[in-house]
């Protein structure tokens, strides 16, 4: 495990170089809260959980159905609470 602040934003280079005023760059606070967060996600070195691994093909599938299946919750979840939402303001409607 690496130490705390090892690693990430805090040790960018590019937040180093915006920090000093890089070519009259000003970014806002939460502009270099949502940079630094993109970089402590490591998301410049993959775009998803399984561009970059070293899977076989089973761990692959199984990663892949993974996903699906947390897809499929988040719609159900998505339905339930649109239906929850109606028949709350169905319920207090005059």
């Amino acid at each position: 495990m690496l130490p705390p602040y090892s690693a990430g934003a805090n040790r960018s280079h590019l937040i180093e170089l915006l920090d000093k005023g890089h070519e009259d760059v000003k970014l806002s606070r939460e502009e270099l809260d949502k940079l630094a967060a993109w970089i402590d996600l490591v998301i410049p070195f993959c775009g998803d959980y399984v561009e970059a691994n070293a899977w076989t093909e089973a761990e692959l599938k199984h990663a892949r159905q993974r996903i699906q299946l947390r897809q499929d919750m988040d719609a159900i979840e998505r339905q339930s609470v649109g239906e929850l939402v109606g028949a709350t303001a169905r319920a207090v409607s005059p």
